[in-house]
């Protein structure tokens, strides 16, 4: 299972990462600061099964990932991880 964690925070993607992996399952987790570009790249090489990222901080950015991973694979599953003020 291939999975990308697209965050600028360092943190965050690495407590994902962690409990993605932990259990033994065998996975693919592939950290990025940022999306389009990087996930672009990695899915040339092979299709995520799972794209997991933080919506808050990327903006229009973000909307763009969201809009070509809907275009190139209609049927992957997104994470979008959003912020809540309260």
């Amino acid at each position: 299972m291939k999975i990308i964690v697209i965050s600028p925070d360092k943190a965050l993607k690495e407590e994902i990462r962690h409990h993605l992996v932990s259990g033994g399952v065998q996975r693919q987790v592939l950290l990025f600061d940022d999306g389009l570009d990087n996930l672009v790249m990695a899915a040339a090489q092979e299709r995520p099964d799972l794209v997991i990222m933080e919506g808050a901080c990327h903006g229009v950015e973000g909307l763009k990932v969201l809009e070509q991973v809907s275009l190139r694979y209609p049927d992957m599953a997104m994470i979008i991880l959003c912020e809540n003020a309260s």
